[in-house]
């Protein structure tokens, strides 16, 4: 299974949404900056083993689960790592009940980029 990657500019960000091969959104999200910049972030979400590693299930203050994924842009072995040296890739599309289908729709987003087309629509 593979999908699609649209990249559309909305003044000066640049927005992405990875569709599965039926067109459903599976995750979203939007990049701040340069074209070049984004399309490096979009190169390691569709590189699946990458959207493996750099995804997580969080459970929000409404009790409903979701997906996120971040890049950590410190070298590996660095002691002063916090959150804000982490890059937001992206998050699911839904807010899901339970950590099963929050899990399944992960799988869904990793499953869609594998082989992903990317789709330049700025």
């Amino acid at each position: 299974m593979s999908g699609t990657v649209r990249l559309k500019q909305e003044r000066k960000k640049y927005r992405y949404m990875l569709e599965d091969e039926a067109g459903n959104v599976v995750m979203k999200g939007a990049f701040i900056g340069e074209k070049e910049k984004a399309e490096s972030y979009i190169k390691l979400i569709t590189d699946s083993e990458s959207l493996e590693d750099y995804t997580a299930l969080m459970k929000g203050p409404d009790g409903k689960w979701i997906f996120k994924g971040f890049f950590f842009s410190v070298g590996s072995g660095s002691s002063d790592t916090n959150v804000s040296d982490a890059v937001p890739l992206g998050f699911s599309p839904d807010k899901y009940d339970t950590e099963e289908e929050a899990e399944k729709a992960r799988q869904v987003a990793i499953e869609a980029a594998k082989g992903s087309t990317y789709v330049d629509e700025s």
